[in-house]
């Protein structure tokens, strides 16, 4: 018989390969009719037989010298490579969509705080004849935004002295979104620390008037008021009573005496606390009545008016508060203001003569009907203190016609009232936003540098009547 008709028989290679693949994939299945058939008869005694039961045959004779099928790592080359490449194409992927990521949310970031630094402003006045100074735009509370300080931020500030002997400073101002902060100083630790009074900006009107005061209980304890409009130009007040400074806006509370009173659209705020032990006991907030013709203010219980027969304010004026210390029983309040004559004016009201206790002084200065003013008191105004009351008040120059940069200086001495010219370590001020100033002769403002707005403090010194540039308040809102 001619062996080499059954050779394929026993050394087909592939068959049998493709027969253990077969096994391999339905080992638990014994159907094998699509195999071929071994035929077992007399006549092939001579050749291996091969059952269909396990298949020995390929497995003995590679055992017996024929090479083994290539594998890497376990695995026949051919999955392997397959495999490796699958896993090679996912790795590489997940970096690509990784590094796009990362790209676009660092664009977005980038973007983010390069284009928020333009505050929103209505362009429609709510009615063809009230004129709009800022936007009433609203955004939900806790949206950040831009955290940059306005730069037409009004400004607010009052100092205290607290238990333990440091000086403390609060400012407050507003950002870009329209938040409300407040920056604190104290001197024991010579750092500025910055802290959130509201975010609620739909109660909080964009470019709003701030005002401030404090009200002394005793060296450990104070209250201290914010107050602010709203975009409907009503007055909004938040307190908080400790013997330090707030620190977060949970301290704060809504000032529940604090009636619904509305505001001229233009109207600036000012607020009076009693400062310390020998000031005027009461409290006072001030504002332009919606007709222009005259200031209002509360007591903490009932709406005032000052009287008609002082000089009527000037539409849109700036105000200023100063206590007047005395250690007699009379004890004053002074405000200033820009009269619609266009003079500087000093409304000074007695509290122990209650509603008969005002009269004005006209100052010899004639700042802009809209300038900023900011005003401090220094020393007791008393006879028989050797050290006589100095009066400092500062004001803007916000017309644009105008030559003189900076602030202009109004000051009272025992010579009297003088306008002693433009402070030129101010002259960085910009000239349409708010200055204050509190009773530690402490003088805050707006500056650009570099593209950038900053609060910038000052102070005055007794000895010699100048003003010194402190630096840069921290403005930075931290996460």
């Amino acid at each position: 018989m001619d062996q080499s008709k059954y050779s394929t028989l026993e050394v087909n290679e592939r068959a049998q390969s493709e027969h253990g693949k077969f096994l391999s994939q339905n080992q638990a299945n014994s159907q094998h009719g699509n195999m071929p058939e071994v035929d077992n008869r007399g006549h092939h005694d001579n050749l291996p037989q091969v059952p269909y039961s396990d298949l020995p045959e390929p497995v003995r004779r590679e055992a017996e010298g024929n090479s083994k099928i290539p594998t890497i790592c376990g695995m026949r080359r051919k999955p392997f490579w397959i495999l490796l490449g699958v896993i090679l194409a996912i790795l590489i992927i997940a970096g690509l969509v990784g590094g796009l990521a990362g790209g676009l949310s660092a664009s977005k970031s980038k973007s983010s705080s390069s284009s928020g630094s333009t505050p929103t402003t209505s362009t429609t006045p709510t009615t063809p004849t009230t004129p709009i100074t800022a936007s009433n735009s609203t955004s939900s509370p806790n949206d950040t935004g831009n955290t940059s300080i306005l730069s037409t931020t009004r400004l607010g500030s009052v100092n205290f002295t607290d238990a333990a002997g440091y000086d403390n400073y609060l400012v407050f101002y507003q950002l870009e979104n329209q938040h409300l902060y407040q920056s604190a100083y104290n001197s024991s630790w010579q750092n500025w620390t910055v802290s959130l009074v509201t975010d609620d900006t739909s109660n909080i009107k964009n470019g709003t008037p701030i005002a401030c005061d404090l009200y002394w209980h005793s060296i450990s304890r104070w209250d201290f008021h914010v107050y602010w409009l709203n975009p409907a130009n009503v007055i909004q007040g938040r307190i908080w009573g400790g013997s330090v400074a707030a620190t977060s806006p949970d301290n704060w509370t809504i000032v529940d005496s604090l009636g619904t009173y509305t505001a001229a659209s233009t109207s600036s705020l000012v607020a009076y606390g009693r400062e310390c032990e020998d000031c005027l006991n009461t409290n006072l907030l001030f504002w332009e009545d919606p007709s222009s013709n005259y200031i209002n203010y509360w007591d903490g219980s009932v709406q005032e008016a000052v009287p008609t027969n002082l000089s009527s304010p000037a539409n849109g004026t700036g105000l200023a508060l100063a206590p007047v210390r005395t250690l007699g029983n009379a004890k004053f309040i002074t405000i200033y203001l820009t009269s619609k004559a266009g003079n500087l004016t000093q409304y000074v009201y007695n509290g122990v003569r209650d509603k008969d206790g005002w009269y004005n002084v006209t100052l010899p200065t004639s700042p802009d009907k809209s300038a900023s003013i900011a005003a401090f008191t220094y020393n007791y105004n008393d006879t028989s203190t050797t050290s006589p009351a100095v009066f400092q008040v500062l004001n803007t120059h916000p017309d644009a016609n105008t030559n003189n940069a900076g602030t202009t200086i109004t000051g009272f001495t025992s010579s009297g009232w003088a306008n002693d010219g433009t402070a030129s370590i101010m002259s960085s001020v910009v000239p349409d936003a708010g200055i204050a100033a509190n009773q530690a002769g402490r003088v805050y403002g707006i500056r650009e540098e570099d593209g950038e707005f900053q609060l910038v403090e000052w102070t005055w010194s007794e000895g010699s009547g100048v003003y010194g540039l402190v630096g840069v308040v921290n403005t930075t809102v931290t996460s």
